[in-house]
């Protein structure tokens, strides 16, 4: 879910890090990213010049501190987002939408799951051709990310999402999403109560078993 979460996020051109968290600057100044300091202040400039998610990044460079992950790891990482997030835009900008750090971010993650290139090109140039607005691009990207975590992998979950929006628009999308979630929630619901219901079997079935110790001993 966090993955869902954070796409879900930026397909609204929301912020990844939270008001209390500082910027970039205070990642700058954190003593633990000294070493790569000035490499880390050139990738944020080249970030901020060619209008990537910025959060997302720096949300990447905390993920890695919290997991005390080695700082030249950390930046290999963010030089690995930031060749995905260059793709992503050249495939905006060539199917003709705009290319919104939220939207750059979004089809970053569709290719971070796996989906080809060619894929991705013809699920934009679908919708640039349905003339579809920034909420139809951003909720169709989310779906294919859904489906993708679902198991319907790349040239499917595209053509999936393109019937959905030639045949139903932006409200087929909605019913997709609202219908999808409410199953994982229930799912997730009843995943638990079958783990809790096998503990509870295998306290009965232990407190069967000292039962006839029990007896025995008297």
């Amino acid at each position: 879910m966090t993955r869902l979460l954070t796409v879900f996020l930026l397909l609204l051109g929301l912020t990844v890090s939270a008001p209390a968290q500082a910027g970039k600057g205070s990642l700058l100044e954190d003593e633990r990213l000294y070493g790569v300091k000035t490499d880390l202040a050139a990738l944020f400039e080249r970030v901020d010049e060619a209008g990537l998610p910025g959060p997302l990044f720096e949300a990447k460079v905390r993920e890695g501190l919290v997991k005390k992950v080695l700082p030249k790891k950390i930046l290999g990482a963010l030089g690995k987002l930031e060749k995905v997030c260059l793709e992503a835009k050249k495939l905006l900008v060539a199917s003709g939408l705009k290319a919104s750090p939220a939207s750059i971010g979004s089809v970053a993650q569709v290719l971070s799951l796996g989906v080809a290139k060619q894929d991705v090109a013809r699920l934009l140039a679908g919708l640039a051709d349905a003339k579809a607005g920034p909420g139809v691009v951003a909720k169709s990207l989310l779906v294919v990310v859904m489906m993708s975590e679902g198991g319907t992998k790349g040239t499917a979950a595209v053509d999936q999402v393109l019937a959905i929006v030639v045949s139903a628009g932006e409200k087929g999308l909605d019913d997709w999403i609202g219908k999808n979630v409410k199953s994982a929630k229930k799912g997730g619901g009843q995943s638990k109560k079958k783990k809790a219901k096998g503990k509870s079997g295998k306290k009965k079935h232990k407190a069967k078993g000292k039962a006839p110790g029990k007896s025995h001993g008297k």
